[in-house]
């Protein structure tokens, strides 16, 4: 048997800890049920579309992929045995850091497959996605119409992934993770459209857009916060960038 006819590995960059940071911060996980929760075709939790700037950053980067999701399966729960038949196949990117377990029927057997990183899945195959764990078990899952032998040449071809990022040009000059990871920023002022920085001198000084964080200024766009999660921090930056109008400050608490 070749693994490889059923579920394929794949290198994907992607910002985990900011989907793991926001997948454990959703209260309302939708089920799935035809008769308003009478009945339910499993525990397994969907939220198709979701407005997560990670994911759909991801999204716009696979040249056919077309919905996607995040996936909750709860502690010694499973999605249940099914193929999906609208789909030739399907790209998930674990969220968490502990093994995925996968259950495939394959020739009257069942077989189980474990990854950590993200794979492509043959949608056509009957499976069963199994958290072995006492804790939520988080997917990102990206669905495709072409088939999974199609998927996979493109893939090998270099065609699954377009090479076009958008850049915003952002000079970040101070320790921020997520920020650097997300918008991809350097360090050369002299060059940038957009500095953020934690110095207020410096960003008051600034002969371009600037925004300061961690402290308040009549001069720049600043944002404060107090015990503030990252991810509040960077729909704030996200909301300061994309607005029509000039922000003078954000308070974050």
């Amino acid at each position: 048997m070749d693994w490889n006819d059923y579920i394929y590995p794949i290198e994907l960059d992607y910002n985990k800890q900011l989907l793991a940071k926001t997948v454990a911060r959703i209260k309302n996980w939708p089920m799935y049920s035809a008769d308003r929760g009478k009945t339910f075709f499993s525990t397994h939790r969907d939220i198709y579309f979701p407005i997560n700037a990670e994911a759909i950053k991801i999204k716009n980067s696979l040249i056919q992929s077309t919905t996607f999701s995040f996936s909750c399966v709860q502690p010694g729960n499973q999605t249940g045995w099914h193929f999906d038949a609208n789909r030739g196949c399907t790209l998930i990117l674990p969220i968490d850091s502990n093994p995925h377990l996968i259950r495939f029927k394959i020739d009257n057997q069942e077989l189980d497959y474990y990854y950590t990183g993200p794979v492509l899945t043959n949608a056509n195959v009957m499976h069963n996605g199994i958290n072995h764990l006492k804790q939520d078990r988080y997917n990102l899952l990206f669905h495709f119409d072409d088939s999974y032998q199609n998927v996979i040449s493109s893939v090998k071809d270099g065609k699954f992934v377009t090479i076009w990022n958008q850049d915003y040009n952002i000079c970040l000059l101070c320790d921020f993770p997520i920020i650097k990871q997300y918008y991809n920023t350097h360090s050369d002022q002299n060059t940038a459209s957009v500095i953020i920085t934690d110095d207020k001198e410096l960003a008051e000084r600034s002969n371009v857009f600037t925004i300061l964080l961690g402290s308040k200024s009549d001069r720049v766009t600043s944002i404060t916060f107090d015990q503030s999660d990252e991810i509040d921090i960077m729909d704030a930056i996200k909301f300061i960038l994309y607005s029509s109008s000039t922000i003078q400050h954000i308070g974050l608490k």
